[in-house]
């Protein structure tokens, strides 16, 4: 079955809207506070993926909230 929004077409997939996980700019890497610093780990900082509020639940564009998934 056809339709005009399928998983590669609509707008805010994941490589579109600019802001997937590896996008967002607080991951190990960018924020130097890197599992090798003693308390400065995921849970301490604050800036894991869950609490920096740009993984796939809290910014509202994953492939449920925005009303073009196959269902």
């Amino acid at each position: 079955i056809y339709h005009d929004h399928n998983l590669t077409s609509c707008d805010h997939n994941l490589a579109s809207h600019g802001h997937n996980l590896a996008s967002p700019g607080h991951d190990l890497a960018s924020h130097g506070h890197d599992l090798a610093s003693p308390g400065h780990d995921l849970a301490s900082h604050g800036h894991n993926l869950a609490s920096h509020g740009h993984n796939l639940a809290s910014h509202g564009h994953n492939l449920a909230s925005h009303g073009h998934n196959l269902v």
